[in-house]
């Protein structure tokens, strides 16, 4: 998991006015980062099925004691991202 989450810091950090600050794949680390920071994000992109504390119950947690961050919630899936790669190469030619 740790593999997609640095794809998706990449493509982000391309995109104009954007910046990754952290790049975390563990939701009991991710909640230490946030209550260690002194400037917290703006929006957090939160793996669902994420390991240790999973997205679902760390969304919740950070809703109670990070409300002013914004949560786009993802599940990744390795046979969704497959069909989604083919479509996008035929879409190409």
């Amino acid at each position: 998991m740790k593999n997609h989450c640095i794809k998706a810091a990449t493509y982000i950090n391309h995109l104009a006015n954007c910046k990754v600050i952290a790049a975390i794949d563990d939701g009991h680390k991710l909640l230490h980062y946030l209550h260690n920071e002194k400037i917290l994000p703006d929006i957090v992109l939160l793996d669902v099925e994420m390991h240790g504390l999973n997205g679902v119950i760390t969304a919740e947690y950070m809703t109670m004691f990070f409300p002013s961050i914004k949560i786009i919630a993802f599940f990744y899936q390795q046979s969704l991202l497959g069909c989604c790669k083919k479509k996008i190469k035929l879409q190409q030619k």
